[in-house]
């Protein structure tokens, strides 16, 4: 069985359609997606349609709680970067439905899978906590420290937005990349293709996939919302890099009136 692994769409349809295309294409069978649907994208309504409808095995992104907080919270910051986070969590709760919201709240933060001989959990940052970052930079002894804390033969999380499969005791952590919003200055789409056997052997395939970024900026802007947001999609960086940018207003030629789409990219992976 191959498995389609998605995490951090942040409403970016254009790429989550994709991804699945690239991945049905490929062989994949169920879709297994570790959270943060929404955030700074422009189709949060059409993103969770997407997966509701497809029937993935969704959970709940630090992202996604942070929108459904939004009644709770009832200010904004002062600083003009907290100002934008805020405005991409009530923007996105804003524009779902209040049975979306009420799909979203269903949705667990952690979940468990067998698999064959396959014990899975699912995370969106770590077995932790959902904000935890995990890449490969992190310590081998904290690795270990999750693992035992994780009692899971595989580890799927996202929230990093960086593609990894690391082995750490008798657990094997995967992180497939980020559908929607990728931030190492790449646009391109991640996710991972994984092959689990009754043997005990896995391998993971990772992929990085063009889509039409122009549109889903224009997108952004046809909305109301923030040309950063925009330059985040456009230049596949986070929102901090964007702000700390000195020329943002000059860039503004890159979103064009008549966007080309991609091509159908080939099935390989990177």
């Amino acid at each position: 069985m191959i498995i389609a692994v998605i995490a951090d769409i942040h409403a970016n349809l254009l790429a989550l359609r994709a991804v699945l295309k690239h991945a049905r294409a490929a062989g994949a069978g169920p879709v297994w997606n570790v959270g943060d649907h929404l955030g700074y994208g422009p189709f949060p309504s059409e993103t969770i349609d997407a997966v509701q409808r497809k029937r993935f095995v969704n959970i709940l992104g630090n992202y996604d709680a942070k929108v459904l907080r939004v009644p709770e919270n009832g200010h904004v910051r002062k600083t003009n970067r907290c100002k934008l986070r805020e405005l991409a969590f009530s923007w996105a709760y804003e524009n779902l439905t209040p049975t979306q919201r009420s799909y979203l709240q269903s949705l667990p933060t952690t979940l468990r899978l067998t698999l064959g001989p396959w014990r899975v959990l699912l995370v969106h940052g770590s077995p932790a906590s959902p904000n935890e970052h995990l890449s490969p930079a992190v310590p081998p002894e904290r690795l270990l420290e999750l693992a035992k804390l994780a009692e899971a033969d595989l580890v799927i999380c996202g929230h990093s937005h960086q593609p990894f499969l690391i082995h750490s005791g008798s657990t094997w952590f995967l992180n497939p990349g980020s559908v929607g919003r990728p931030d190492d200055h790449d646009p391109r789409s991640a996710y991972a293709l994984l092959t689990l056997t009754p043997s005990g052997a896995i391998s993971a395939r990772f992929f990085r996939l063009p889509y039409n970024y122009q549109k889903t900026a224009q997108a952004v802007q046809k909305k109301g919302l923030p040309l950063e947001f925009a330059h985040m999609f456009l230049q596949g960086c986070a929102l901090d890099d964007i702000l700390n940018q000195q020329t943002i207003a000059e860039q503004s030629s890159l979103i064009t009136p008549t966007p080309q789409s991609c091509p159908n990219p080939p099935l390989q992976g990177v």
